[in-house]
């Protein structure tokens, strides 16, 4: 994405730097009107990424989703209700955290 200013949070350099959210919605927008899910209470207008989430570094968390992980989400869950439930948490969850 580029990097990112450390205490705004929104990328100042390479392909996304700038880059505006979109404002241009039908129905799926956060409170401040950003074209982001209801839930997103980021109210600044450019594109951002951050390294850490509450002051912990975003690997610290769960670290990056391998193989391991998975294969594992695939054997272990046989139906859909376990697996839907246990697939947003790891492998899927990990990666919203580290790359923003």
């Amino acid at each position: 994405f580029g990097s990112a200013d450390p205490d705004l949070h929104y990328v100042t350099e390479g392909r996304w730097a700038y880059t505006r959210v979109s404002r241009d919605w039908n129905s799926t927008h956060n409170s401040y009107g950003y074209l982001r899910a209801p839930w997103n209470i980021n109210p600044v207008e450019y594109v951002t990424r951050a390294s850490q989430q509450c002051g912990q570094a975003a690997y610290d968390f769960q670290g990056w989703p391998d193989c391991e992980s998975h294969h594992s989400l695939l054997v272990n869950f046989t139906d859909f209700l376990s697996f839907g439930y246990n697939v947003q948490v790891f492998p899927h969850g990990p990666v919203h955290v580290n790359i923003g």
